[in-house]
């Protein structure tokens, strides 16, 4: 089974070529663009997504455990894959580890480096320029308010708390980007909704009349 994007954002291997080619770009509604605002009117939402999972849980059996991954790689990947396809977020993730050092030490590299330096490295992700100024003052932002380049005190937060006190007000950072983190850094239960999601849930009465007209660029970058 394929899994979608949120149980795969971590997981980037080796294999992966380091370098941004040129690939055929898919749209997506990822939250560069637009994303759900988090205006859920709920209709017959537990019965159907319970009856969902408990198909899905039949059918597939429970989902192995996975280990965490780190908060902050989480949040950069997820960055690079709003607007595009997931497999080209990854190249462009394998492409910012290269340009900018091994281990750790990418991080402070990228929060010190020019947006023009960094949209090089991630060409081959749509709105390479937009995102870099996201990347950059993401990790800035952390970086003044803890004093290194960590996501590690919202393990010490309520969700709500770490998604609006902290995520979500960094410019390029929506509700499925901070659910990705929740979701995959911390194990919380978040769910990232995209459009595509919103638009099976809305087919099937899990959910209606969420406006998707919020941007997720929100926040001045710092």
């Amino acid at each position: 089974v394929r899994l979608p994007l949120p149980f795969r954002i971590c997981c980037t291997t080796q294999s992966q070529t380091n370098t941004c080619s040129t690939r055929p770009r898919r749209r997506s509604s990822d939250s560069m663009s637009a994303s759900t605002s988090g205006s859920w009117e709920h209709a017959a939402a537990p019965a159907v997504v319970c009856a969902a999972l408990d198909v899905l849980l039949r059918f597939h059996g429970a989902p192995a455990p996975r280990a965490a991954c780190d908060p902050v790689d989480v949040l950069v990947h997820a960055i690079l894959s709003q607007n595009t396809t997931d497999a080209i977020g990854g190249r462009a993730f394998e492409s910012l580890l290269a340009a900018f050092g091994p281990g750790d030490e990418w991080r402070d590299a990228v929060a010190d480096a020019e947006e023009r330096d960094i949209a090089a490295a991630i060409r081959c992700s749509r709105m390479a320029d937009r995102k870099a100024r996201a990347i950059r003052g993401a990790l800035r932002r952390l970086r003044e308010r803890y004093g290194s380049v960590t996501l590690a005190p919202l393990a010490g937060l309520p969700d709500d708390d770490a998604r609006a006190k902290v995520l979500t007000e960094m410019y390029g950072v929506g509700p499925k980007t901070a659910a990705c983190v929740l979701l995959l850094s911390m194990g919380r239960p978040a769910l990232p909704v995209d459009t595509h999601v919103h638009r099976c849930a809305a087919g099937r009465g899990a959910a209606v009349g969420a406006a998707l007209t919020t941007t997720s660029l929100q926040g001045s970058p710092r």
